[in-house]
């Protein structure tokens, strides 16, 4: 006995039209589920990229740190290079007027 038997046409056009009906409603359904899926896989995307920025930034002030302490360490040697020089030159002058003194003898 075939299912369709003393069905009026009627009836096979509300059958085809709830078979379309709920055809595209999973056409739908599956369209919004990959769409969902997409929009967590860029959820996702951004978050690693949010942690990547996040972690550069980081380094950059790190980095940024490590250039002050060298500028500062590079001020104080200068000073000290200064310093010594000072000091060279003083006891130069000393040199000197000891020699002067050594002639005048």
């Amino acid at each position: 006995m075939n299912f369709m038997e003393g069905l009026e046409i009627t009836d096979v056009a509300a059958l085809v039209a709830i078979a379309g009906t709920l055809g595209g409603s999973v056409y739908a359904l599956s369209k919004y589920l990959v769409r969902e899926q997409a929009h967590k896989v860029v959820d996702g995307e951004l978050k690693r990229l949010n942690k990547s920025i996040t972690e550069l930034t980081q380094t950059i002030v790190r980095f940024g740190l490590q250039i002050d302490n060298l500028i500062k360490t590079q001020d104080e040697q200068h000073k000290l290079i200064d310093r010594h020089d000072k000091t060279i030159d003083d006891h130069s002058v000393r040199i000197a007027r000891l020699e002067e003194h050594v002639k005048g003898e």
